[in-house]
């Protein structure tokens, strides 16, 4: 009766994916070796080329700011 209502509603489709799915990771995991590594250090270099561009920005616009006062 389960098999049955679970075919009309499409869910039995579902439950074959997801057994099936099931057994492929344990199979994975029985054969599998497990190693820890350290994760790479980021580069402290990233930070300060963010800060120089925030800079170089910042110039740009007070020129700007300053021309058009100028103009004024």
């Amino acid at each position: 009766r389960l098999k049955e209502q679970m075919a009309r509603d499409g869910s039995l489709a579902q439950f074959r994916l997801d057994v099936r799915q099931n057994k492929c990771i344990s199979r994975l995991l029985e054969s599998a070796t497990v190693t820890d590594q350290e994760a790479p250090k980021k580069a402290a270099k990233s930070t300060k080329k963010k800060k120089t561009v925030t800079k170089k920005t910042t110039k740009k616009a007070t020129k700007k700011s300053a021309k058009k006062a100028a103009d004024a």
